[in-house]
């Protein structure tokens, strides 16, 4: 064959290969394109609902596994006896103004009329390190939570809230809230604790974007989402809670909405059904 025609035909195939290139760039903009005018479009539906947010919205699909919990009851009786232990003894032989209340097998609440610390409360990153010294100290591990956010608490205190993470998902029932006096002196902590065996071989699951789940449920005209995110929010039903024989059981992914009032909703992954607390998923 001649050069001059092998080269017509090499010059007809460059030709067509550049037009197919062009044709995927070109409908990959006009995808990129339709995709940004359906997130204005929803963000002024949910604008145009009253609701505010002062954060950003997750678009992108999340495919999550599932987690497997397990009784450990005896580790949060363990620490609960720890706090108890900190204070000293009065003549009755009980720690004086401290008191720990357990209540079922995964929760407790330590209350100290008379708290010694003096921590800052003015700075959050010396208050959250001092508070997690504390509680290591008094055999109350947390090195595995997340500092969820540090408020302004009652009289010029601060209240600290910590949230158990697994590898890189938040266990949203799994947590620590710790209340800080103006003093800097702790007088109340409400802990949580679900023991995280790990994920499920069950097959993941395909949640719903978090636009569906505002739009789904009831988001009124001011209100104000501060934060979403994505975790897990493991329950027993109720009657399953007496049960001691129960040792795992499993749970899917959740969305967390917080709202600027302090509110906080929880809503199933897969239809967005927003979850009442106490009943499973």
């Amino acid at each position: 064959m001649e050069w001059g025609k092998v080269k017509n035909i090499l010059i007809g195939l460059f030709l067509i290969l550049n037009i197919v290139l062009a044709g995927n760039i070109a409908g990959q903009f006009f995808f990129r394109q339709s995709g940004y005018g359906a997130r204005e479009d929803i963000n002024q539906i949910i604008a145009n609902k009253g609701v505010i947010l002062e954060c950003n919205l997750p678009f992108e699909a999340f495919i999550a596994k599932r987690l497997v919990y397990e009784d450990d009851r005896y580790r949060v009786s363990e620490m609960a006896n720890n706090l108890m232990n900190r204070g000293n003894m009065d003549e009755a032989g009980l720690p004086d103004g401290i008191a720990v209340e357990l209540s079922g097998n995964d929760s407790f609440v330590y209350t100290n009329s008379a708290p010694t610390e003096s921590f800052d409360v003015e700075n959050n990153e010396n208050l959250d390190a001092d508070i997690r010294g504390m509680l290591s100290l008094s055999g109350v591990d947390i090195s595995e939570f997340a500092t969820d956010e540090i408020l302004e608490g009652d009289a010029g205190g601060k209240t600290l809230y910590y949230i158990q993470k697994y590898q890189d998902s938040l266990v949203f029932d799994s947590f620590v809230t710790v209340h800080v006096s103006a003093s800097g002196g702790v007088n109340r902590i409400d802990a949580r604790f679900r023991e995280v065996k790990g994920y499920s071989d069950e097959p993941e699951m395909q949640m719903v974007p978090a636009y569906h789940v505002i739009l789904k449920n009831a988001f009124e005209s001011g209100f104000v989402i501060k934060s979403i995110d994505v975790g897990y929010f493991g329950h027993l039903r109720e009657e399953d809670e007496q049960e001691d024989n129960i040792t795992e059981y499993i749970e899917s992914a959740v969305w967390r909405i917080k709202l600027s009032d302090g509110g906080v909703r929880f809503f199933e992954g897969v239809y967005g059904d927003e979850i009442i607390p106490g009943l499973a998923l």
